[in-house]
């Protein structure tokens, strides 16, 4: 009776162990025969855990050029005058009048740009005075100015343009008496000072006026000089050596 319990215990653990070689681990595996016994297929133990370790990308950064320092201007010193039109030609209505009289006419001149602030002037003139109140007499001026001009600012394409002005004036005066036909010649180098306003209506096209006081440095021993006129006959006549304030305006082109 023992021989057989033993035969059958070994023979349910044969077939129980070849059933759970069969069947997946963590399973429980009943055996059979006589005496039934469980058994639990036991799993292997897992694989060691491999870690991986992968490495950030090495971003290298590289601070950026600095930016290039301002170059100042350069200061041309009034030179870059290339935007501006540098010469100018005009006409203008010209008076002189002292106490004792005046003269009116007109003037041409020429005027060139040499700086952005600095201009030469040549201008030519002839004037009279008043005929129609002394018929006897009259005086009449022929007239070379020379000058520069100094503007407050660089000059401008448009817009106002004011300016001091310093030269001579070369005046020819001839005085002539009508009443006996008769008449004198006299030279007179006179200082002009004074100062003007240039308007641009557009870069080719100006008005101007100017003001000055002229002054006849050499002629201070003509002084009341009417010859051949006679004192009677010297209503507004200006005397040879007189002293006078010159008004000018008139129309520019500029190119």
């Amino acid at each position: 009776m023992k021989t057989l319990l033993i035969v059958s215990t070994l023979f349910s653990l044969f077939f129980s162990t070849n059933a759970s070689a069969q069947q997946p681990c963590g399973t429980i595996v009943t055996g059979h025969g006589p005496i039934g016994v469980a058994v639990s297929v036991p799993c292997p133990p897992p694989p060691p855990r491999v870690v991986i370790v992968r490495r950030r990308p090495v971003r290298r950064y590289i601070d950026p050029a600095p930016a290039p320092a301002p170059v100042a201007p350069v200061d041309v010193s009034g030179l870059d005058i290339t935007d501006v039109n540098r010469w100018t030609v005009g006409i203008m209505f010209d008076s002189t009048s002292s106490d004792k009289g005046g003269l009116a006419g007109s003037m041409v001149f020429g005027r060139f740009l040499f700086l952005e602030n600095l201009s030469f002037e040549l201008g030519f003139a002839g004037l009279t005075s008043c005929t129609n109140c002394n018929e006897l007499a009259s005086r009449k001026d022929s007239r070379v100015h020379t000058s520069v001009n100094w503007y407050w600012d660089r000059i401008k394409h448009s817009g106002f343009n004011p300016f001091l002005k310093g030269g001579f004036v070369f005046s020819n005066i001839t005085m002539y008496n009508d009443v006996n036909g008769s008449s004198a010649t006299t030279s007179v180098t006179a200082v002009e000072l004074g100062g003007g306003l240039e308007w641009r209506i557009i870069p080719w096209l100006s008005l101007e006026i100017q003001a000055t006081l002229m002054t006849n440095n050499n002629a201070t021993d003509k002084t009341d000089d009417y010859a051949p006129i006679n004192d009677a006959h010297t209503k507004g006549i200006p005397p040879v050596g007189a002293n006078g304030i010159n008004i000018r305006f008139g129309l520019n082109v500029n190119f």
